[in-house]
C-alpha cells in the first residue's frame, strides 16, 4: 500500500502552496492590503474543503503511512519503510510527492541498487476553474555580508549569476532548479531542458505569496499545514481550522512586523 499523494507534515510549504493557489483558482484573495491573512471567503473554505476531502472520501494519502521520523518526501518516494504499508523498503511507500524541484534529483539519487522505478516532473492541472494561478516564494538567492573586505567585486560575481539569463540556466542546470528569471520562462528557454522544460513555461502563471516577516515564517506557514491535517483527521471543522490558521498565522506576524 503506498500514498498516492505524499505531503509532509513536517515541511508547510506544500500545504501552503495548495490552499493558497487554489483559493487564487477560484477567484478569491488570502491576503489583505495589510498584508495579514484572510481565510473568512467561500474561496477559502472551498478550497480547505475540496484539500479534506483528499483524505477522507477519495483516500489519495493516508496520515499511517507517513513514518514519523527519518524520511521524508524524496525518501518515501524512493522506497519504502519497514512497519509501513507495503512493510518492503524495495518499493516505495509514494507515488506522487508535492516537491519543489530540488525533489527530483534528490528522490532518484535514494533509489535502492536494481530499483526500476521512474519519476520526473509533470504538470498539475488547474485544481479549480481551467486556468493555472498559483503561488511561489521560493529559489536561490545571493548575498554579500557587509563585513566582507571585497563587496564589489562579490556583488558583481553575484550579478553575473542571478541578472543574466544564461548563466542563471547554466546555474538552474547544475542545482535543477527553475531559473528564476522571467526571461527563462519562455517556451523557447524550457525547452532547453528536457525536465525542467515540462513545468518551466508556467512561472508566468505564478505570482509571489505576499510578504511574511522571516521571524514568523514558521509559526504563520505551520499554522496552515497543522490545520490542515486536523480538519483531514476530523478533530477541527473547516471553519474551526480557517480560523486558527488566519488568527495564529497573523498573530505571529503582527508579533515580528517590521523586525
Amino acid at each position: 500500500m503506498a500514498n498516492g499523494l505524499d505531503i509532509a507534515t513536517e515541511w508547510p510549504e506544500p500545504v501552503k502552496h495548495l490552499l493558497l493557489s487554489q483559493i487564487l483558482q477560484r477567484g478569491g484573495a488570502y491576503f489583505t492590503a495589510n498584508q495579514t491573512f484572510d481565510f473568512t471567503s467561500q474561496a477559502a473554505r472551498d478550497s480547505l474543503t475540496e484539500m479534506v476531502k483528499w483524505l477522507q472520501v477519495h483516500k489519495v494519502m493516508f496520515r499511517q503511512l507517513i513514518p514519523q521520523q527519518n524520511t521524508s518526501v524524496p525518501g518515501r518516494l524512493a522506497a519504502g519503510a519497514t512497519g509501513y504499508g507495503w512493510n518492503n523498503r524495495a518499493k516505495p511507500l509514494s507515488v506522487m510527492g508535492y516537491l519543489g524541484t530540488w525533489g527530483l534529483p534528490s528522490t532518484t539519487s535514494q533509489l535502492p541498487d536494481g530499483s526500476q522505478w521512474q519519476y520526473e516532473f509533470h504538470t498539475v492541472p488547474p485544481m479549480a476553474g481551467n486556468e493555472h494561478k498559483f503561488v511561489q516564494n521560493s529559489g536561490w538567492a545571493f548575498a554579500v555580508p557587509k563585513t566582507s573586505r571585497n563587496q564589489a567585486v562579490a556583488w558583481d560575481v553575484a550579478r553575473s549569476l542571478a541578472l543574466s539569463p544564461q548563466a542563471m540556466r547554466k546555474w538552474s542546470a547544475v542545482t535543477n532548479a527553475l531559473p528564476a528569471l522571467r526571461a527563462n520562462g519562455t517556451p523557447a528557454a524550457a525547452a532547453a531542458h528536457p525536465s525542467l522544460g515540462k513545468v518551466q513555461h508556467l512561472l508566468e502563471h505564478g505570482q509571489w505569496v505576499g510578504y511574511i516577516p522571516a521571524a514568523a515564517s514558521d509559526a504563520a506557514l505551520f499554522a496552515l499545514v497543522n490545520n490542515f491535517f486536523a480538519a483531514a483527521e476530523g478533530s477541527k471543522t473547516v471553519d474551526e481550522a480557517l480560523a486558527d490558521m488566519q488568527k495564529t498565522a497573523n498573530g505571529a506576524i503582527e508579533q515580528h512586523r517590521g523586525k
